[in-house]
């Protein structure tokens, strides 16, 4: 009925007034709709993008082991998708996880971890990009796993696989 969004402005030609609430209220929510998939992608190539700078860390720091970008390793009650697992002697691995301080990702990786710590033959590493701005429900992930910083040094990285 003549209602249009060119990106930054509704336009109504020739609309009877009694429709055009309806209308806008229509291209609203396909904006809202449009804005939360960006907000998602976006959100999405950060981690992919965090993910691989702490590969080509690790990758670095054990130059002679096998280091897989993700990898799905059992706990002691369901497996997990890992990112960043280092396949080091004797059957052990260590994983550096990447977290971000979002509540709903500390909740997740902490039930991961607390899972996957049941098992001895694993070092878990949760991998913050500032490990000193943590708020105190995000410093609980310490009590299943090492915290450590994107930024640490391979030394960093090669102690917490200990």
């Amino acid at each position: 009925h003549g209602l249009r969004f060119d990106g930054h402005a509704v336009l109504a030609l020739e609309v009877p007034l009694e429709q055009l609430s309806g209308g806008i209220v229509a291209v609203a929510n396909a904006s809202a709709r449009a804005s939360a998939e960006a907000i998602r992608i976006e959100a999405s190539h950060r981690i992919e993008a965090k993910r691989e700078v702490i590969y080509e860390k690790v990758r670095f720091a054990f130059p002679n082991a096998h280091v897989s970008k993700k990898l799905e390793v059992p706990g002691e009650r369901a497996t997990w998708e890992a990112h960043n697992v280092v396949s080091l002697r004797l059957g052990r691995i260590a994983i550096f996880e990447p977290v971000s301080v979002h509540p709903s990702s500390v909740s997740a990786k902490f039930l991961m971890f607390a899972d996957l710590s049941k098992r001895e033959s694993i070092t878990l590493n949760a991998v913050f990009s500032d490990p000193d701005d943590l708020d105190p429900k995000a410093r609980m992930i310490s009590e299943v796993a090492h915290i450590m910083g994107v930024e640490s040094d391979i030394e960093a990285y090669r102690q917490s696989a200990a």
